[in-house]
Parts: structure tokens; C-alpha cells; sequence
């Protein structure tokens, strides 16, 4: 069943052909699934990890301008394509989705508490096997799992890691770029 609409939100600037793709430039492009049933988290990632300051083309510009254009991929500049989903029915399906195309996310920001579907830690455990290299950050405010708790559900914390809300800026960028550049690594 294909996604809502409403499961689905890009940045208004971003339409299909200002998203980013793999190797027409020389930024390193990491996929990103945001999971929480608040409207306005989807638009603080999309705020942290998608500003839409200038176009494409003159991040591009600046970005060879300022690092050439012969930079190794894993020392390349940053820049995310986002999808969003409400809930964690529907990130597994863009998830399967995205594995199925040959597109699969790299990092996958799901909030522990989306009533009144399953929790963060259920969405992770159908996420992981759809994609076995994508780096879950489950993010909450609460204390509603304890850490080993989440592990024994999960298996391992290899790819599964806790971002605590309210969370900064740097933290969730910083956490975007290391995660997904594991993430692509773990697939060569």
C-alpha cells in the first residue's frame, strides 16, 4: 500500500530534481528517514539537516570552489535527502520501498513515543531486518525503556543508538554524517 501523502513531506524548496543524487556532485549525499508523529520534529530535521539557503548548484559551486573537485566521497561535504513518516508502519514501508529501489537510508531518527501506533523500539525491530545496515537513533524525552531493555529487544547495539530530546543542532548533523557514513561503509 503506497504511502499518505501525509506520511511524506519535503522541504518546500527541494522538488524532485533539486534532491540530491549519488555522484552528480561533490557532496556526499546521505539518506535520512525521520519517524514521529509530531509535525514539528519533522520540521526541526528538516531545518538541521536540509537548509535551503541557496540552490543545489551554488552549494555545489562553493563546494568545489572550497574543496576541489577531487575530494575522496567519505571527505566530501554533507547533504541530506529527508523523508518523513508519521508513524512506524508507514517508516518500515518507506524503508522497504527505499531497499526494493536501490535507495536505502542510511540513518533513521525514530521517536520512542508515536501513539497510537508501535513505539520506537517496535519500528526498530521491523526496520532491522528490511535493511540490516541502517543506523537507528531512537530519540525520546522520556525514560520509557531502559538501554539494556532496547538492546534485549533488539538483539545488539550495533546499529542502534539514543539521542535524547531536546536534542542540538550539532548533535543531530554530527550523528547524521558519522551514522550514515558507517552506514555506507557496512554496505561496500
Amino acid at each position: 500500500m503506497p504511502a499518505a501523502a501525509s506520511d511524506r513531506m519535503f522541504p518546500p524548496s527541494a522538488s524532485r530534481s533539486d534532491r540530491p543524487r549519488e555522484g552528480t556532485s561533490s557532496f556526499r549525499d546521505i539518506r535520512v528517514l525521520v519517524a514521529d508523529d509530531n509535525p514539528a520534529i519533522h520540521e526541526d530535521f528538516r531545518r538541521i539537516l536540509a537548509p535551503t539557503p541557496a540552490s543545489h548548484a551554488e552549494l555545489d559551486a562553493l563546494s568545489g570552489a572550497l574543496f576541489g573537485d577531487d575530494l575522496p566521497v567519505n571527505l566530501r561535504p554533507c547533504r541530506f535527502a529527508i523523508d518523513y513518516a508519521n508513524q512506524g508502519a508507514a517508516a518500515l514501508e518507506h524503508a522497504t520501498t527505499a531497499v526494493a529501489a536501490g535507495r536505502p537510508f542510511e540513518v533513521a531518527f525514530v521517536d520512542i513515543r508515536m501513539p497510537p501506533g508501535w513505539n520506537g523500539v517496535e519500528t526498530a525491530q521491523r526496520l532491522r531486518p528490511v535493511d540490516p545496515s541502517l543506523q537507528i537513533v531512537l530519540c525520546t524525552a522520556y525514560s520509557d525503556f531502559r538501554w539494556d531493555e532496547v538492546i534485549a529487544a533488539l538483539g545488539s547495539s550495533e546499529s542502534v543508538h539514543l539521542l535524547r530530546k531536546p536534542f542540538g543542532a550539532s548533535d543531530v548533523r554530527r550523528m547524521a554524517e558519522v551514522l550514515g557514513t558507517k552506514a555506507a561503509r557496512l554496505r561496500r
